[in-house]
């Protein structure tokens, strides 16, 4: 981490390449930009669909850190995008793995008081009228447990409840006493081999999650792109701009001064930069972060300039095409 300087600069371009410069600039990567206005409704709403994709490959990241291991190592070669998109999916499906484990692991404690059976045969044997039913009841005592004579009653337990099942000819059997438990979707054993192959696909997934987390450089660069997608955005929404020209105010570091320009003139941009280099102007630092700049602003605050704008001929912006101009301002 490193911090440094800042300096005030304005930037003046023609409009129809208003695009490109912020472009070179974000390349350039040694720019803050302020904002001049807010943002229109329909910038806004894009740049937070952005943002949100942002905050998703974050949770994506940071998830996939999880899963690092020393040990696995993809020999394929994987790009962000697919990082992405890859581990996304995988993590969503284990999630559904959990949730679904969960349920099967409640069934099969519930199922295994009762043993095995199969539902679809107790479908078939109620379209023959034949009822078989489980019940389950508590705080009843042995005079209170009344059963129509035609009933067949089977007791299963008598630990934590009473447990039973019923066998009844024509119709259901109704008891004011004890409530009924629904049919589980599967029986015992089925359950058993359900959650077995869930806990294979649960182990290949991780697996997969491993070798991807190896390659989880290549998920940060596509991060840090979306994230600098979204600033691009901003400023392009939040800047000066009329019907010819574009301004863009904002900092620079003080010991990236010849840099800037250099590059800036390298480009061939018809644009002009205005730089202040009194003290009031350096009042803003600039931190660091592996090659993106994140500001930060002093307690004091700084007195902000403003950007004067004049229209220029036909004939003047055909000449400021060809031109880069840099004043400084003392």
């Amino acid at each position: 981490m490193a911090i440094a300087k800042m300096r005030r600069v304005f930037i003046v371009g023609l409009n129809d390449e208003k695009e490109r410069t912020l472009r070179v600039l974000q390349d350039i990567g040694v720019l803050h930009v302020e904002p001049f206005t807010r943002l229109s409704s329909a910038a806004e709403e894009q740049n937070t669909h952005i943002a949100q994709n942002v905050r998703r490959i974050g949770q994506i990241y940071e998830s996939l850190k999880d899963y690092r291991n020393p040990k696995e190592k993809s020999e394929t070669f994987f790009s962000g995008e697919e990082i992405l998109l890859r581990a996304g999916s995988i993590l969503e499906r284990l999630q559904e793995l959990k949730n679904r484990k969960q349920t099967l692991e409640k069934l099969i404690t519930e199922l295994s008081v009762w043993g095995d059976f199969d539902t679809d045969y107790l479908k078939a044997l109620e379209e023959q009228n034949l009822f078989i039913q489980r019940f389950r009841a508590e705080g009843v005592s042995q005079s209170e447990q009344v059963f129509p004579e035609d009933v067949f009653v089977q007791t299963v337990s008598h630990k934590s409840a009473l447990l039973f099942f019923t066998i009844r000819m024509g119709h259901p059997v109704d008891l004011p006493w004890a409530v009924p438990l629904r049919r589980p979707e599967k029986g015992l054993e089925k359950v058993k081999e359900e959650y077995t192959s869930l806990v294979t696909e649960e182990s290949k997934a991780l697996k997969e999650l491993s070798l991807l987390a190896s390659r989880i450089d290549a998920l940060r660069k596509v991060y840090f792109a979306t994230l600098s997608e979204v600033k691009f955005r901003e400023c392009l929404g939040s800047l000066y701009a009329d019907e010819l020209l574009f301004g863009v105010q904002g900092w620079l570091p003080a010991d990236g001064e010849k840099d800037f320009f250099d590059k800036v003139t390298s480009t061939g941009l018809a644009i002009t930069c205005l730089l202040y280099t009194s003290d009031a102007a350096d009042d803003l630092l600039c931190v660091d972060l592996g090659g993106r700049r994140i500001i930060k602003k002093q307690k004091q605050q700084v007195q902000k300039g403003t950007l004067a704008l004049e229209h220029s001929s036909t004939t003047e912006r055909s000449k400021q095409r060809q031109t880069v101009s840099v004043t400084r301002k003392h």
